[in-house]
């Protein structure tokens, strides 16, 4: 038979591990932060030390590593600090429920712990 037939008999969905995602935007972040520092300053102490290249050329290389550095954090920010489309539950997204995740919650097992890929329709 059918498992579920409402939203309200889904068991309840699992806590988002925090700690986890904090710890690897913290990592992305410093990654980030450590690449742009790197890029930018060295081609900012070249451009400001090599004296025989024309003026123009040198402030040509530092207006784009700039505006490279400043699109980088910009990116960062926005996959910090932007919707990250969580899909909530819905009658829509929800039903009806997969033949395999039937099984598992017949079962009586956690479907997050078990399958570790997205089931895709007609496969």
């Amino acid at each position: 038979g059918q498992v579920c037939r409402s939203l309200h008999e889904l068991p309840l969905l699992p806590q988002p591990k925090t700690k986890e995602r904090c710890a690897q935007a913290a990592g992305g972040c410093t990654l980030v932060v450590s690449i742009v520092t790197l890029l930018a300053g060295s081609v900012t102490a070249l451009a400001l030390k090599a004296t025989g290249v024309p003026l123009e050329v040198r402030q040509t290389f530092l207006v784009l590593i700039w505006t490279e550095a400043g699109t980088a954090i910009v990116c960062l920010l926005g996959l910090m600090f932007a919707d990250p489309g969580v899909v909530r539950r819905s009658e829509e997204a929800c039903f009806p429920v997969p033949k395999e995740v039937e099984e598992i919650l017949l079962a009586g097992e956690v479907p997050s712990e078990r399958l570790q890929e997205n089931i895709v329709d007609g496969e």
